[in-house]
């Protein structure tokens, strides 16, 4: 996305950034015929910001199978920082229970089955969504034509289930089944909380100069530990790659028995990987008892 925040006036003047926006909308309209495209569609150009104060937001998942039915797949929450930063992923919700399941059931079947009409069919979508926490409406706040492909491991090792293998099945015409994270959430099926803790930094220089090595050495080999290694430690973050958000280093899958082992194993990491003590703001339900 292009972000901006400058003023009308500075963006007037910037014709870089207007060729930009204007160069990702063509590719956003590539191949939709002219009479298709509204006369006012205003460009995409930044991420919704999630306001911890007023609402949660998660993530859903589901497939529409070829004869047009929608399957409920899976659910995960985002968890943030107070400051707004994202903390990481967690799988199943914990803010959200699985009597609330009918509710969201009824309200994508109702969204999805707009995109059904339109021949939305034999694949999986994903959406991102608040639930508001004062009056527990449902705001949509995303939606993407694909599985969100980083919860995998986030299925897998709650649920037992492999995201892969079933957009494989769904796209050769095959039925995945319907005992899938959804299902085993609603029904209370025994399962472990796994969480993607996302791993950032906020200054520049060498990736090994950031986060301490060896402890990472500790997490994947004794620990046993997943660890997507966005950047590699002789990696050099300059001012150039640096976001409002910093730059993702690492994105760590911790799994436990409980939320609050996962909570406070997300604690340890975030105490023992960084050289120099990051200060977080967690959120009211992201804390427990050492």
């Amino acid at each position: 996305a292009v972000v901006s925040t400058q003023s009308t006036g500075a963006y007037r003047e910037d014709t870089v950034l207007q060729k930009d926006i204007a160069d990702m909308m063509a590719i956003f309209m590539k191949g939709i015929p002219e009479e298709d495209i509204p006369k006012n569609m205003p460009p995409f150009i930044a991420e919704h910001m999630v306001d911890i104060n007023q609402s949660i937001e998660y993530c859903y998942e589901g497939y529409i199978t070829p004869e047009g039915k929608i399957v409920h797949y899976a659910l995960t929450e985002e968890v943030y920082f107070k400051d707004h930063s994202a903390l990481g992923y967690l799988t199943p919700p914990m803010t959200v229970k699985p009597d609330m399941a009918a509710k969201l059931e009824a309200w994508v079947d109702e969204y999805m089955g707009e995109f059904v009409k339109l021949g939305y069919l034999n694949q999986f979508f994903n959406l991102e969504f608040w639930i508001m926490n004062d009056t527990k409406e449902i705001h949509l706040t995303e939606i993407n034509p694909r599985a969100a492909h980083s919860y995998h491991y986030n299925y897998l090792y709650s649920f037992g289930n492999n995201l892969y293998s079933d957009n494989l099945v769904l796209a050769k015409g095959g039925d995945p089944g319907n005992d899938n994270p959804w299902k085993k959430w609603k029904e209370g099926t025994d399962h472990k909380w796994t969480l993607i803790v996302l791993i950032t930094g906020g200054k520049t220089g060498v990736v090994s100069d950031i986060l301490d090595y060896d402890y990472v050495k500790v997490l994947e080999e004794d620990e046993g530990i997943l660890i997507r290694h966005c950047k590699q430690k002789d990696d050099v973050i300059t001012d150039e790659d640096m976001t409002a958000a910093g730059v993702m280093l690492q994105q760590i899958w911790v799994v436990g028995d409980t939320k609050e082992d996962v909570i406070r194993k997300e604690h340890e990491i975030r105490k023992k990987l960084y050289k120099d003590a990051e200060e977080v703001d967690y959120p009211p339900h992201w804390s427990v008892s050492e």
